[in-house]
């Protein structure tokens, strides 16, 4: 089976759809352990991700009464 070279963003992808850290150590060659450290730096990048595309603190604009 040829080694497999796998992005944080496919890793995270393959574990979204339900793939465990065995699996993809075994895809990618290296032991399960390895896999789960990718998984857990993955899962943090994309929540970094995401915070960056959260907007800030709305501003809401002055209403006055009428």
């Amino acid at each position: 089976m040829t080694r497999l070279n796998l992005s944080d963003v496919d890793v995270f992808r393959l574990y979204c759809e339900g793939c465990n850290a065995n699996e993809i150590g075994a895809a990618m060659q290296i032991p399960a352990q390895a896999a789960a450290a990718l998984i857990a730096r993955s899962r943090v990048l994309y929540a970094r991700a995401q915070e960056f595309r959260r907007p800030g603190v709305l501003q809401l604009s002055e209403r006055r009464a009428a």
